[in-house]
């Protein structure tokens, strides 16, 4: 039974690790997909395999650390897709060092 079919989900990071394999999960089940991340090729390779799955997907090329980029999203997800009901926060980046030595903006 596929009970999340008919709903949206935004999933940043959704090209890669983890966040590919949750979005992959999610249109399995019939979600529509938002694909965030900065790599248009990745985004389209998983976008690829979510439709292959009987899901739509959509792409997203956006730096999630910019505030107006995520800003434009919002509108860009609002005007194509009218809602979102699921968010899937995986995006990240790797910064080897003590816990100590980050700054607020890291």
């Amino acid at each position: 039974m596929r009970t999340l079919q008919n709903r949206i989900a935004v999933v940043t990071g959704g090209s890669r690790g983890i966040g590919r394999a949750i979005a992959l999960e999610l249109a399995a089940d019939g979600v529509t997909l938002a694909l965030v991340r900065r790599d248009h090729d990745k985004l389209g390779e998983t976008a690829i395999e979510a439709q292959r799955l009987g899901a739509e997907a959509a792409i997203f090329v956006v730096d999630i650390t910019k505030e107006n980029e995520i800003r434009g999203l919002e509108h860009e997800i609002r005007s194509g897709l009218g809602r979102v009901d699921i968010l899937v926060n995986s995006a990240g980046m790797n910064m080897r060092k003590p816990l100590v030595e980050f700054t607020l903006d890291e």
